[in-house]
Parts: C-alpha cells; structure tokens; sequence
C-alpha cells in the first residue's frame, strides 16, 4: 500500500508527499524495531527471573534438607554415646540388651549430605544470573556445598564392625519397624519391639564387646559425625542467608 503511493507520488512529483510517505516508513520501522527489543527485553527479563526463582527454591529446599540431615546426626550422636557408655561398662546391660543392640545398630547409619546440584549445573552452563555480585553469593554457596560433601566420601568402618555381628533377622528388623523416612530425613524409632529374647540378645551384646577395635572405631565416627554436624549447621546459615541475598534481589527488579 504505501510503495504503491511512493511510486504515485513520484510520477506526480509530489515531493512534500513522498517525504512524508518517507517518514512514515522510517519512524514505523523504528517503532516496530523499539517494540522487538522491548518485547525481548521483557521476556528475558522474565525468564531471568524465572531462573533465579527455581535457583531460590532449590537452596531453599536445600536448607530443609539440611535442617533435617542435622536432627538425623543428633540421633546418630546420642545412639553412639549409649553404645559407647555400654562398651566401657562393667555391666552393659541387665533387663534391657536388646535396647543396647539398638544403640550399637543405630549409632551405625548414615545418609549423604550431598545436596541437589541441578541448579548449580544450570547457573555455570547457561552463566545466570546476568547480576555479577548475586551469581557471585550464589556460586560461593555451591562452593561450600561442594566442600561438606567431601568431608566423607566413606562409609565407616565401625558401620561395617556392627553389622557383622547383629544378627540379620534383627537388621531387617529394625528396618521394618524402627526406621522411617520423612522426606529427604531418616527418622529412628526407639520405641519398638525387640526381635531377639532376653537371652539373645545378652550373647549378641557380648559379642559387640568382644571386639577390641569397635571402641576406637566408634569413637572415631562420633568425631566425624561432630565434624559434619557443625558443618551442615553453617552451610543451613548460609543457605538461608543466600535465599534471603536472592530474595532482596527480586524485590528489587521492576
């Protein structure tokens, strides 16, 4: 349609018409291009911030997780203790050994703290967040994340010790009735019924004390539960501190 009237024009030489036919395709093709951009503009600003929320969600969630890993070690530490207690006493136990065998199998589970990295992958692969000081926070959290989950890369030995000598009718036991999983967390059940009479459960303790080497290696896996305990509680402090850095952010983009 306007070629049509350019060309008109010219034949006329209606030079004030051509150029204004001129400046209407020139402005209409700058406000065509000034929309593009801004449509893009904000669609990635959208997906940005899109991006950065299912960052936020995940350390969140991470933070949760954390939290639960902790009263999970809680439990491990003060199961070891008891059995520790019973491996140093003169008499471990009197009317209550399954109670020991207990302590001694409990004492001995372990879950990995390593936390879900799908979002770390995401921010080194596409290098989001565009924000140089909020990918900054957000890689040092990773970073440290990384760090906690070298901390064991084993099982322990003491695990391998108690298991050898618990009975397995007694193992699945426990599993099936003083164990559950709430979420990413491990919950022990105290509270629940013994598998083994009086009398066996008095030879299996025995058994366990007859080890030389389970006290060492059990006072040994304490240390190292202590060590990741207080770890897993700075990297919760900072994952909380990240979601709140990330937070603040977003409140701030228009």
């Amino acid at each position: 349609m306007i070629l049509r009237r350019v060309i008109a024009h010219f034949r006329k030489q209606e030079w004030t018409a051509i150029f204004i036919d001129f400046v209407i395709v020139v402005v209409g093709v700058f406000v065509g291009m000034q929309v593009t951009n801004w449509n893009a503009a904000r669609l990635e600003r959208s997906s940005e911030r899109e991006f950065i929320e299912i960052v936020r969600n995940s350390i969140s969630g991470d933070a949760e997780d954390i939290r639960g890993y902790i009263a999970f070690l809680d439990d491990d530490t003060k199961f070891g203790a008891r059995a520790l207690a019973a491996l140093k006493a003169a008499e471990p136990c009197a009317d209550d050994c399954w109670g020991v065998i207990r302590d001694f199998f409990l004492a001995s589970q372990w879950a990995s703290v390593k936390g879900d990295t799908t979002a770390f992958v995401e921010v080194q692969r596409t290098g989001r967040p565009r924000d140089a000081a909020l990918k900054s926070v957000i890689m040092r959290y990773y970073g440290l994340q990384d760090q906690l989950a070298s901390i064991v890369t084993e099982l322990p030995a003491y695990r391998r010790e108690v298991r050898s000598i618990i009975p397995a009718a007694a193992q699945e036991h426990f599993w099936r009735n003083c164990f559950r999983v709430e979420g990413r967390r491990q919950v022990f059940i105290e509270d629940c019924p013994p598998a083994l009479n009086a009398e066996e459960s008095r030879a299996v303790v025995a058994a366990l004390r007859a080890k030389p080497e389970l006290e060492g290696s059990l006072t040994y896996w304490l240390s190292t539960v202590s060590v990741v305990r207080t770890t897993l509680a700075q990297q919760a402090d900072e994952a909380e501190k990240t979601v709140a850095l990330i937070n603040d952010h977003l409140a701030r983009q228009p």
